[in-house]
């Protein structure tokens, strides 16, 4: 998937149908359901959203690997991939005590 800055994703949003719960739940006639496309985030999921603002953001690194995509010089060392990976599934698989 190649991602070209915000123009898609305004595209998307341009394209995607907006309804709140409330005009869902005059459609359903129902006054407590909510619509079956309608999403809520909690605040979980929009501190997510928020770029970090810690030191381990290095918006010069991130410029560089961005040019070297760009101009085809980018490799993935698809065996860190791997071994990343299968510590994460490790990881995951450990019982939580």
């Amino acid at each position: 998937m190649k991602i070209n800055g915000t123009a898609d994703a305004v595209r998307l949003n341009a394209l995607t149908p907006r309804s709140g719960a409330a005009e869902a739940a005059k459609t359903q006639g129902t006054a407590g359901a909510a619509a079956p496309n309608a999403v809520s985030h909690n605040a979980s999921a929009r501190a997510a959203q928020r770029p970090a603002a810690d030191a381990s953001f290095d918006a010069a690194k991130v410029e560089n690997i961005k040019q070297a995509i760009r101009d085809g010089r980018f490799q993935v060392d698809s065996g860190l991939v791997a071994e990343k990976l299968a510590a994460s599934v490790r990881d995951l698989l450990k019982p939580l005590h």
